[in-house]
């Protein structure tokens, strides 16, 4: 699977929720507590992701995509996880465990554009969109509706982030 992503480093969330939810088309899908375990990987980044809330469910996901403050082409590949404790300890044990991320994110969606709000604990708040892109959509497609989904939602200059936030501090 494949997108194209940015992630914006905010002051603070509500507003922008307020915002978004005045949108035309803008839905919100849902709100959930998020445990991400980044483990060592030799490529790429490998995370378990542990979600309750609105969804309640963990998933394994493998991701690759380069360092940019700009919007970047992102692949990845999601599998659902049936034992996330067994799952994590096998990890932990085979690669080890670089970071744990703790945060809270409100899921929302314009056209085919899912918006992330991001509380992340210790580190600070971000949105986060990820333009879906078909199989063989070509990446200019995905770049050209990330370009107006800021303008749409009024994001143009909001400062990007270059890195995960299993890279944050």
């Amino acid at each position: 699977m494949r997108n194209v992503e940015i992630k914006l480093q905010v002051d603070e969330l509500e507003s922008y929720a307020r915002r978004f939810r005045n949108v035309r088309g803008v839905e919100r899908l849902s709100s959930d507590h998020q445990v991400d375990t980044y483990f060592n990987s030799p490529r790429g980044r490998l995370k378990l992701r542990q979600t309750t809330g609105t969804n309640n469910n963990s998933e394994l996901i493998y991701y690759e995509r380069e360092d940019a403050d700009v919007p970047r082409l992102a692949t990845y590949n999601i599998t659902p996880v049936k034992d996330a404790a067994e799952t994590k300890l096998i990890l932990t044990s085979a690669l080890g465990v670089r970071k744990v991320v703790i945060k809270h994110r409100e899921v929302y969606r314009w056209r085919n554009v899912r918006i992330h709000l991001d509380d992340v604990e210790g580190i600070g708040r971000f949105i986060e969109l990820e333009v879906m892109l078909c199989d063989e959509e070509p990446v200019e497609n995905g770049e050209k509706l990330m370009k107006a989904t800021l303008a749409r939602l009024g994001l143009e200059g909001t400062h990007a982030i270059e890195c995960s936030y299993g890279d944050l501090e």
